[in-house]
């Protein structure tokens, strides 16, 4: 006869002790498997970033696609710069009816800024004497400079460029860099210097001038994470042209020249539009008014007898907008413009000249 036990009761030769430990022994060895497993994986990523050779294809996989970025950085920098800078020479060097140009002779790269020929480049010495120069173009072509236009303020010069007597005038086709509406804090910078491309890196914006100066003198910077020699083109990684290094590693940027650019044509010698007065940004330094931070231009200085501006005032629009470093007013075409003044702490607003100093 067969005996049956109640379906709620476990056989007799059941040991509920030795089935829970079991279970507690499966569990443990399952987590020490996948621990063993994940402490080998770490272990040789470990060893791929202390011994890049015994990581095997982890060190080269996390290194792959910097490298690419950054090449392809660098390729879309000369591409968006090809025929648009030249080399300024100091003169051109003949033997026997032959010429060349001695690298000594180099005085400077520039920039193409204007389909009629306008170049510019940073030269802060300038002595006036640009007659005897060569230009050397992208495409092998030699120029010549019609006229130079200096801006004392920013240490840029401004050049004319005359094609050679082989290529007509009407044939000539001069290509203009993009302007880089400027650089943040870590973004690429490539830098164009001795005819060759490096990579760097934004730092942010740093103060150019150490006094006050003229409402639309440049007078902020940008800092890199490299130096470079003075004169070298800066450029973003889209191949837009940021600005030229002054020193070190401190680049003008081309806010300089966008602002002043519409009166280079006519200029024999560069005038700023300006409100008449000198002083310096909120960006630049701090400002305050009654005891808050405010955003805007200190007067500190009057310079044109027709300006209605007071020292003291603080400028926070010009025609509605609200003003920094980056937004001036040189391009504007008006003979005058509204402004709203922070004078003694309260707000006013009235009309202002502008005049060219």
């Amino acid at each position: 006869m067969v005996k049956s036990f109640p379906p709620h009761l476990p056989p007799p030769s059941s040991n509920i002790q030795n089935h829970r430990r079991w279970e507690r022994l499966k569990i443990v060895l399952v987590a020490s498997g996948f621990g063993l497993i994940a402490g080998l994986s770490g272990a040789s990523i470990m060893l791929g970033w202390i011994w890049p050779n015994s990581g095997g294809d982890v060190w080269s996989f996390t290194r792959t696609p910097s490298n690419l970025s950054r090449l392809q950085a660098i390729e879309r920098g000369e591409s968006g710069m090809a025929d648009k800078i030249f080399t300024i020479y100091q003169k051109l060097t003949t033997v026997n009816g032959a010429g060349y140009f001695a690298p000594g002779d180099k005085v400077a790269d520039a920039v193409v800024v204007t389909s009629e020929g306008w170049a510019v480049a940073y030269l802060p010495n300038f002595d006036g004497k640009y007659k005897d120069w060569r230009i050397l173009g992208a495409r092998g072509l030699v120029y010549r400079a019609d006229r130079a236009v200096e801006d004392r303020r920013s240490g840029l010069v401004y050049l004319k460029l005359s094609p050679p007597a082989t290529l007509q005038s009407s044939q000539e086709q001069f290509k203009v860099v993009a302007f880089s509406d400027g650089v943040d804090r870590l973004d690429d910078v490539l830098v164009f210097q001795n005819s060759v491309w490096y990579p760097s890196f934004s730092l942010g914006s740093v103060k150019l001038l150490g006094e006050s100066h003229l409402d639309t003198a440049p007078g902020m910077a940008y800092a890199l994470g490299t130096n470079f020699k003075s004169g070298a083109i800066a450029v973003d990684n889209q191949g837009r042209f940021v600005g030229f290094v002054t020193k070190d590693a401190v680049v003008l940027p081309a806010s300089a020249i966008i602002h002043v650019l519409p009166g280079i044509q006519t200029a024999k010698n560069l005038l700023y539009p300006s409100l008449g007065v000198e002083g310096w940004f909120s960006d630049e330094r701090p400002i305050l008014a009654n005891e808050e931070q405010v955003a805007g231009f200190l007067v500190t200085r009057v310079v044109s007898a027709k300006s209605a501006l007071r020292k003291g005032d603080i400028i926070v629009e010009v025609n509605g907008r609200a003003i920094n470093s980056d937004t001036l007013w040189y391009n504007r075409d008006e003979t005058k413009v509204r402004l709203k003044v922070l004078r003694a702490g309260k707000p006013v607003e009235f009309e202002n000249v502008i005049v060219k100093l």
